[in-house]
């Protein structure tokens, strides 16, 4: 004969709090503490906001561009003054900001990926990746310094030999 579940019963309260009991006994007869037991549980706060983080420009350039980092609080999208910005860089921690009234900070685009963690108390962290940008997307503004000169100093030679 097959059974299926809907065919089980649900156990009695009475059940449950006699498997509760027997369970706390063996654990406390084996000598094994609670704390050893629930290792893995972490305390929920139900306290915890959600912050949102903006980040522009959302892909950057060029290098030493400014990221302006904006944070609010989710459910209000009221700025979260005093917040924690850290700015980490292939695994390395480079620096921590503080957003100012207006929940933003700025600071200067490191180049390759990105990683910024935005924390405050009361707050679920938050995070924000820039990915990497391609190489010649940084060097395009560094190019174009250097064909600005040599255009200049060709320009300055050509005028200087036309007029002679």
């Amino acid at each position: 004969m097959e059974s299926s579940f809907s065919d089980w019963k649900t156990p009695s309260i009475a059940a449950i709090v006699s498997l509760v009991v027997v369970f706390f006994a063996a654990i406390t007869i084996q000598g094994v503490p609670f704390s050893w037991v629930f290792r893995s549980l972490a305390p929920l706060d139900i306290t915890a906001g959600a912050l949102t983080v903006e980040v522009s420009p959302q892909i950057p350039t060029t290098l030493g561009q400014e990221i302006m980092v904006t944070v609010r609080d989710a459910s209000t999208n009221k700025p979260v003054e005093k917040a924690t910005v850290s700015i980490s860089r292939d695994g390395g921690k480079l620096l921590d900001l503080m957003t100012n009234d207006k929940g933003q900070t700025r600071f200067e685009y490191p180049g390759m990926t990105t990683i910024i963690v935005v924390r405050k108390d009361r707050y679920a962290a938050a995070m924000k990746v820039i990915p990497r940008v391609p190489d010649a997307w940084i060097l395009a503004e560094e190019r174009s310094w250097i064909a600005s000169i040599v255009t200049g100093v060709l320009v300055f030679i050509i005028t200087k030999r036309m007029q002679k």
